[in-house]
């Protein structure tokens, strides 16, 4: 039988897993180009799936993977559906299926990367599965690919009790940020729509008697828009109140059949987390790749999130790191 996919994993032996490995990396080299990969940090796990290379249709493709084991090199191979037996003279793998599923029997990656791939066009793409119907996506999960279509909506609902808002961080080709929203921050005027109607929000929602509330980013996306951040926000005017409590959700739909949701399940309970940037929208040459990163900012924290773009080419979200949001 020949060989269909290979995956490239990391151990570490001294138990005390990944949380002192620096600037940890993978590298994909395709003919002269160069595509880097760069997680974010672990913590306690001691074993890693990097990356896999597979066929499809005669071609190989590639999927960044980055999911943790705390179980090591045993949680790795029963992943894959191996057998791990120990013996005094050497270790030996014994395979007990002849195809496993992906990512049976895996343990949830305790980090999520905030950083992905940006639509470079000098960049050879990673050649994804794009994905298909409603799925629920979670942090730490590899990023998926959909189709792109005229027109894409980002929509964040929430149980009523607290009036949350929504806006949209866009990141252009040339460098630049533009915060699309319905309300000003510090130097930064209120913006409904960009790029004649690229992005757009559809309007404020406040407090009414309905039990789920909802606000809606349209997405029209174009090649001068690598990227579009949507981000949640409750403002101390607003009263306290909880991601975790008020069940936040953001669903990115393209209207072509597939639905992508992504859930505050890691918020905590605290009252005075204000933002929360559940994923992002990344315009590639072949689709839309979708990461669920999950972020929120610090306790007490009106600061909006900055984007930035680093030398490798990936977009990487700043918590806290932008201009103070004007009190509503």
């Amino acid at each position: 039988m020949g060989i269909t996919k290979i995956a490239v994993t990391l151990t570490e032996d001294n138990a005390t897993g990944f949380s002192n490995v620096k600037n940890l990396q993978a590298e994909i080299h395709v003919g002269g180009d160069v595509i880097q990969l760069a997680p974010s940090n672990f913590t306690n796990e001691n074993g890693i799936v990097v990356l896999e290379l597979y066929l499809k249709n005669g071609q190989t493709k590639a999927r960044a993977v980055w999911r943790g084991f705390a179980s090591g090199l045993d949680g790795l191979c029963k992943n894959y559906g191996v057998e791990v037996s120990n013996s005094e003279e050497q270790s030996l793998l014994t395979a007990t299926q002849k195809q496993a599923p992906i990512m049976q029997n895996a343990e949830p990656l305790k980090t999520a990367p905030a950083k992905v791939e940006s639509s470079n066009p000098s960049l050879p793409s990673i050649n994804l599965e794009k994905s298909k119907g409603k799925i629920n996506l979670a942090k730490g999960q590899s990023p998926i690919l959909i189709d792109k279509t005229p027109e894409i909506t980002a929509s964040v609902t929430w149980e009523t009790g607290t009036d949350y808002d929504i806006y949209a961080l866009v990141y252009t080709k040339n460098g630049k940020q533009v915060d699309v929203a319905m309300f000003g921050a510090m130097g930064v005027p209120p913006l409904q729509k960009f790029d004649n109607g690229a992005v757009e929000h559809l309007g404020d929602v406040g407090r009414d008697s309905k039990s789920v509330k909802m606000e809606i980013i349209k997405i029209r996306i174009n090649d001068n828009i690598l990227a579009v951040v949507p981000v949640v926000y409750s403002a101390q005017s607003n009263g306290t109140g909880s991601f975790h409590r008020y069940k936040v959700s953001m669903c990115i739909d393209n209207h072509r059949g597939t639905a992508v949701t992504i859930s505050s399940d890691n918020a905590n309970k605290n009252d005075g987390i204000y933002t929360c940037v559940p994923g992002i929208l990344l315009n590639t040459p072949d689709g839309i790749l979708i990461n669920a990163v999950e972020l929120y900012s610090k306790p007490g924290s009106e600061n909006r999130p900055k984007l930035t773009m680093d030398k490798t080419g990936m977009i990487e979200v700043l918590m806290d790191k932008g201009p103070k949001n004007n009190f509503k």
